[in-house]
């Protein structure tokens, strides 16, 4: 019951309570003159009236008159007005929150089973667009604030490196892209193993942009990211641009092996990745003193998918987990190499 005298923090609030109330009574409104302190609804078949209108002590509800008009009266018009995204959307926010890939037609029928409401594809599609709006915040307006962002990543922290890349759009300067690299990130990573981690996926937003992202291992064993990256997509060039701008932040990388560049084991600096598109080229020209290796978890699952199945799988693990000649298992390596070469040729 929207009792009178019930309060709210603002008049939208109040606008929002006021309509739910109606449409979960199976009703319809009309909306009256309002304004910022005001808001009131009616019914032009009776005397039927809502209102609310801020006070000294906030907005509260100041008048409440039932409908006494036929429910026929309510049909055609509150059959509408039940579906808005504003009503519809509360009833599905849970549900959007648990399964964000919840399909159009889940919607429909949850609505219609839970709350009676028949509502067309559009109506449940821009119910679900409102929430995932509500969750996400408007796309648009955030990557028009990424430079006040930046501004204020450097006012907090001087030392935190953060570079933003932007471009020209219908004569307009838009964002690009950015890597942030926190100051406190810079100053443990002297203590890291020589041993880091590149990878990218896809961000599941509007823009569909790559977040890359450079992770290492601490004196605890604990895996840190160290640097990340929102990029229009994945390629070379940007690999080469995310690389070069980590090089500028983390300058002591280039002194590691510096003592004996011939000798292999006095690199101890390895970058691990699973051969992103451009990713090893982009390593290789920035750290000259570094390894290039390779994720032996996609190793493994190319080497069962296309060259052998499971057997060869188990067989390049024993190999690839070896720490000493004894271990290796030579018969084994063999073994896998034979495989390999066998189904290649014969493919």
């Amino acid at each position: 019951m929207l009792a009178i005298g019930t309060q709210f923090d603002t008049v939208a609030k109040a606008r929002e309570a006021i309509i739910r109330y109606v449409l979960d009574r199976g009703e319809s409104y009309v909306c009256g003159k309002s304004d910022k302190k005001r808001y009131y609804v009616k019914c032009n078949s009776c005397k039927f009236f809502i209102g609310a209108a801020e006070r000294s002590n906030g907005v509260i509800i100041y008048r409440n008159d039932p409908h006494t008009c036929s429910p026929d009266t309510h049909y055609e018009r509150g059959k509408k007005q039940a579906g808005n995204k504003r009503y519809t959307a509360p009833h599905h926010k849970a549900a959007v929150i648990d399964n964000r890939n919840i399909t159009i037609k889940q919607i429909q029928t949850d609505e219609r089973l839970r709350h009676g409401n028949s509502l067309t594809y559009m109506q449940a599609r821009r119910a679900k667009e409102e929430i995932l709006k509500e969750l996400d915040g408007n796309e648009e307006e955030t990557y028009q604030q990424m430079v006040d962002y930046m501004d204020r990543l450097k006012v907090a922290d001087p030392k935190t490196g953060v570079y933003i890349a932007r471009h020209i759009v219908d004569g307009e300067l838009r964002f690009q892209s950015i890597v942030i690299c926190p100051s406190a990130t810079r100053y443990a990573s002297r203590f890291f193993r020589r041993f880091f981690g590149f990878d990218a996926t896809h961000t599941k937003s509007k823009y569909r942009q790559m977040l890359m992202i450079m992770a290492g291992i601490d004196a605890n064993g604990n895996i840190l990211p160290l640097a990340w990256a929102l990029v229009p997509t994945e390629n070379e060039y940007w690999w080469q641009w995310f690389c070069g701008r980590v090089d500028e932040c983390f300058p002591h990388f280039q002194r590691y092996g510096a003592e004996d560049p011939d000798d292999l084991l006095s690199h101890k600096f390895v970058f691990i990745s699973d051969r992103d598109k451009g990713l090893k080229s982009a390593i290789r020209s920035t750290w000259k003193n570094g390894i290039a290796a390779h994720c032996c978890q996609h190793i493994a699952d190319n080497v069962q998918a296309y060259h052998g199945g499971v057997k060869l799988r188990v067989l390049f693990w024993r190999a690839a987990r070896a720490k000493t000649f004894e271990a290796f298992d030579v018969s084994s390596y063999f073994t896998l190499t034979s495989c390999y070469y066998t189904i290649t040729n014969r493919n």
